[in-house]
Order: structure tokens, then C-alpha cells, then sequence
């Protein structure tokens, strides 16, 4: 199992899970970037800077992360025929990374609807295998469990999903919001509810 930020691009499946385009992601020995952006913990290209007022989802209050960085671009292929645009935010505290990624369909396109886990467990390469615990629902959101490798240590994680806007005559949805949130800690004790109801309870959008 890789101690790194990084992940191993499962190329068969990213076209319907929307996380990046076909091939590995790079790997490297650092979480972050220069000026201590978090790096993207899930495959993609790099996107284009945006500012993050500009997003139509936010982390708040953003005074509570050391460092954020907002990116948007297009996406791959949801169901479908058509394409789709993607917005990230990476945020960092003094012992944790924040990722969140909102997925919004064009047109003739959509998302199918998917758990935490199916959406994430095949596309990371730093979770450690049977430690995905099952979906429970915290502010609207369903979240699992998980704990990573990650330079050394064993971190506390948990991933999300939400989808919203079905999309008529269809078994997808316009909006989906996804991420993936760790502490740093060197421990594989479980995040407890309040913890992952207060992170997922900062993310602001208007697309629900």
C-alpha cells in the first residue's frame, strides 16, 4: 500500500464515476503543493484556479483552514451522452485535509447515484482494505468510514456523497457533491459522528 496523497487511476470506471480523465495519477512524496495547497486526493487533471466566491459550494467558515484552493474545469462522461463540469475545493488544518468536489451535469448527461464507498474504495490507493465501515447519513449526506496510509501513518477518514436534481426519464441526477475528509493523526480510531457531522456540516451549496 502507497504512503503517499496519491491514487492510482481505475480507468474502466472513471467515466462513470466522474473522478478524473483515463490513466494514473502521479505519484509523489508530498501532500502538498507549493504555498501549502492540499494536493487532490482522488484522479484528475489539474483543473484551472478559481476563486472560491466564485464556486456555487464553499467550506465555511474558511477562517478555520491554514490554507484553501479552488479549481473548476470540465469533467468526464457521466451517464449518458453528455459531459459535465467539475468544481474542487482543497482546504487544510493544522492536522487535516478537507476535499470536496461538486459535479454538475450538462445537458443529455447525468450521475447515477452511488454510496460513498462504490464511489470512492476503487480509485484511492492509500485506504486500507476492510477498514470501509457502511454508509450512515450526517446532515443530509451519506459518509463512510475509513482509515488511510498516508506517509507513514495511519489516518482517520471518512468519504461522502449527495446527489440531487433527478433528471427525468432517467435513473441519474443533475448535481452530485462528493469528498473525502482525514486527520492526520497517526491513529485508526474511527471519526466520531459529531466530528463528521460538524466537517460535513460546513459545506455550503445551493444546488439541494
Amino acid at each position: 500500500m502507497p504512503s503517499r496523497w496519491s491514487c492510482v487511476a481505475a480507468c474502466a470506471l472513471l467515466p462513470t464515476l466522474l473522478l478524473g480523465v483515463a490513466g494514473p495519477a502521479s505519484a509523489s512524496q508530498s501532500m502538498m503543493r507549493p504555498g501549502g495547497v492540499p494536493k487532490p486526493m482522488v484522479p484528475g487533471s489539474e483543473m484551472d484556479p478559481a476563486a472560491c466566491g466564485d464556486l456555487a459550494i464553499t467550506l465555511e467558515p474558511a477562517t478555520d483552514f491554514h490554507s484553501m484552493g479552488c479549481s473548476r474545469g470540465p469533467a468526464t462522461h457521466g451517464g449518458g451522452t453528455g459531459w459535465a463540469t467539475k468544481s474542487e475545493i482543497a482546504a487544510a488544518g493544522p492536522e487535516s485535509r478537507f476535499f470536496v468536489y461538486l459535479y454538475v451535469a450538462g445537458v443529455s448527461s447525468f450521475f447515477e447515484r452511488k454510496d460513498p464507498q462504490s464511489l470512492f474504495e476503487y480509485v484511492l490507493d492509500y485506504d486500507v482494505p476492510g477498514s470501509w465501515s457502511a454508509a450512515g447519513v450526517f446532515e443530509g449526506y451519506p459518509a463512510s468510514r475509513f482509515i488511510a496510509e498516508i506517509d507513514g501513518m495511519r489516518a482517520s477518514c471518512f468519504a461522502f456523497t449527495r446527489h440531487g436534481g433527478h433528471v427525468a426519464r432517467s435513473m441519474g441526477y443533475r448535481n452530485r457533491v462528493a469528498g473525502i475528509y482525514c486527520e492526520i493523526k497517526d491513529s485508526a480510531r474511527p471519526l466520531e459522528d459529531a466530528r463528521i457531522s460538524e466537517m460535513i456540516g460546513r459545506i455550503k451549496t445551493s444546488v439541494f
